[in-house]
């Protein structure tokens, strides 16, 4: 009987020594994000410095599959013996999927309790279409049995002359197509940059179409400047293709989050028919002359 009083004693000892253990709290603003659209994990946390102090969270180095773009300060208030702390962190991912952010706990030597992990599914841009031909109906072919060998002669003729194409553009054709597109302009790329994206400005955009055409140059733009100052050519590329090929070698990953928010609304303006305000226009324009900048600055390097 003592036996078991001791042992009941020791359970509910324990069980208010985990209960007494804070618990941090983790949310998200988004579960669900494009590749390389931001998100910002909150942490919360209460706890009373009589038996417990902590400064912060134990927030890791990296996260597997997402990048860590900022770490907000850390807020905390004191009221009746009851401490409050919070931070706000800055999330990326370039990684399509589905990814958890894990448990994160307290800066302390105290044992304490950790937030729960959550799930935050990453996909590619929805406004991306393949380009689509109609089908054409199958016209009848009347023949001249008088012209079948000329007909036949032509053919031969074509073929061998499709082939000679395709041997030499297989060799040279890549080799002169970057050429051509790197060497068109005799002015430098970044000023030539610079020019397009005042001109843009510049533009009064008063109906969908031009709005339509304003965003697929602001992303020409970029594209081109891609070809002719990195030798990186992505002029068929998709945006998400672009944000995947720049990743690391490039820009960092926060420049590359500013960059994908740019390119997305070109996207949205292009594909899906979204007509947008004069601000959102502007800062699409603003954010693509920043990520401009930043890689002139890092070709003087």
């Amino acid at each position: 009987m003592i036996f078991k009083n001791i042992l009941f004693a020791f359970i509910l000892l324990t069980g208010l020594a985990v209960a007494a253990q804070p618990k941090p709290m983790a949310v998200a603003d988004k579960v669900e994000i494009l590749i390389g659209e931001q998100l910002q994990l909150k942490l919360t946390a209460s706890f009373t410095t009589d038996n417990f102090n902590a400064d912060g969270f134990a927030i890791p180095d990296s996260i597997k599959h997402f990048e860590i773009l900022e770490r907000g300060p850390v807020d905390s208030s004191l009221s009746s013996g009851v401490k409050n702390i919070s931070q706000t962190i800055t999330l990326t991912s370039f990684d399509s999927g589905v990814w958890a952010i894990p448990r994160i706990g307290l800066l302390t030597r105290t044992p304490a309790g950790y937030s729960d992990s959550i799930l935050i599914k990453v996909g590619f841009d929805p406004t991306k279409i393949e380009d689509i031909n109609d089908i054409k109906s199958i016209e009848e072919v009347s023949v001249n049995t008088g012209w079948i060998y000329w007909t036949l002669g032509g053919i031969t003729l074509l073929a061998l002359v499709g082939f000679v194409i395709f041997l030499y553009r297989t060799r040279f054709g890549k080799k002169e197509e970057l050429a051509e597109e790197i060497f068109i302009s005799k002015e430098p790329p970044f000023k030539e940059a610079i020019d397009h994206l005042k001109e843009l400005r510049e533009r009064v955009v008063t109906n969908k179409e031009q709005a339509k055409q304003l965003h697929a140059e602001l992303t020409n733009i970029f594209k081109r400047y891609l070809l002719r100052a990195n030798s990186i050519n992505t002029l068929k590329s998709t945006s998400d293709e672009i944000l995947i090929r720049l990743k690391d070698d490039v820009i960092n990953q926060s420049q590359l989050s500013v960059l994908a928010e740019a390119l997305r609304l070109n996207d949205a303006v292009k594909f899906a028919g979204y007509f947008p305000a004069k601000t959102e226009t502007d800062t699409a324009i603003e954010q693509t002359e920043t990520i401009i900048k930043r890689l002139n600055q890092n070709k003087q390097v």
